[in-house]
């Protein structure tokens, strides 16, 4: 089976990339808690490596490692790193990941493009028992299921298999492993692993020590109508003698912040260039635009997503 960035441009799909720029803004915020640019990145960058080229020139990072699944093409991987400094980790995340030493500040992007399963779950117990206070974890997924099963029961059976048993919620109705609805059973189930696993590291710490984890992130897009529906999940991990920190951050003025199962949807606008270039000089809208035969519905979707829109333009060699 070829890999993910055989078939797609990672580098080239708009909501993909207004995601990179939220969270590149999210991260920012980490200040509070230490200098950004001493934070380590964690991710998995893909020959493109496209959230590593961004975060290092938004943010600064000096330390950064991708871990990458395709242990066969390494000369290729090699051949793409963006940056000399970057460190490249050859093998699945869940062999990776305890190899690293956690007494740093970390940002943990877990960007996988497969469905929800056991090894994702497993990552994330890991991290979330070991991520030091004021680390971020982010976790990515398909929101479908494997496969292309129609049929309820062996949709049901599907899911079972890719979860290995930490499936706890019953599912009686198709409409709940369908659509988005399954995403946002991912999101659940997500969050059970990181809640169970919180517990888990706090037996026997003290009151100030114990580890608190405070969602940020719950992003559905979907790049067109055929593309796969992502999820992308997670927050900040910090002790409690940290509370101030992190409540000085002010993450929630973030208008992409999501702390609960409402996601935050990227729609992108079906908009021309000459169309985007209006807008622009526009920005911020403080009264409705009515000179113009650009669709209301369009105007909206880009007026939310502006300053996180992509710039793709042809070069000339």
């Amino acid at each position: 089976m070829p890999a993910s960035y055989e078939k797609i441009d990672y580098s080239l799909r708009p909501a993909k990339a207004i995601e990179r720029k939220m969270l590149g803004e999210l991260f920012s915020r980490l200040n509070i808690f230490a200098p950004i640019n001493n934070y380590r990145y964690v991710g998995l960058g893909s020959i493109y490596f496209s959230d590593f080229i961004l975060f290092h020139r938004l943010l600064g990072f000096k330390t950064m490692i991708s871990i990458e699944n395709e242990i066969e093409n390494q000369k290729r991987f090699k051949l793409n790193l963006p940056f000399r400094f970057i460190e490249l980790k050859f093998g699945d995340a869940l062999s990776i990941l305890p190899t690293l030493k956690w007494n740093t500040q970390s940002i943990v992007w877990l960007d996988f493009d497969t469905s929800l399963n056991l090894d994702m779950l497993l990552c994330i117990e890991y991290l979330i028992k070991n991520l030091s206070s004021g680390s971020i974890l982010l976790i990515s997924c398909n929101g479908s299921l494997k496969g292309r099963a129609t049929d309820f029961d062996d949709r049901k059976a599907i899911l079972d298999e890719q979860l290995e048993g930490k499936l706890t919620e019953e599912i009686k109705k198709p409409n709940q492993i369908e659509g988005w609805s399954l995403a946002k059973l991912y999101r659940t189930i997500i969050n059970e692993e990181i809640n169970s696993s919180i517990v888990d590291r706090n037996r026997g710490l003290k009151k100030e020590d114990k580890i608190k984890y405070e969602q940020l992130i719950n992003i559905h897009y979907q790049e067109n109508s055929r593309s796969a529906r992502m999820l992308t999940v997670g927050g900040v991990i910090f002790k409690s003698k940290d509370s101030k920190k992190f409540n000085d951050c002010n993450f929630n003025n973030l208008n992409f912040v999501s702390n609960d199962n409402t996601p935050y949807d990227i729609k992108i606008p079906i908009l021309t260039y000459k169309e985007l270039k209006y807008l622009d000089s526009k920005m911020p809208i403080k009264k409705q635009l009515n000179n113009h035969d650009i669709p209301i519905s369009q105007i909206n979707l880009y007026e939310k997503h502006y300053r996180y829109f992509p710039n793709y333009k042809d070069i000339e060699a």
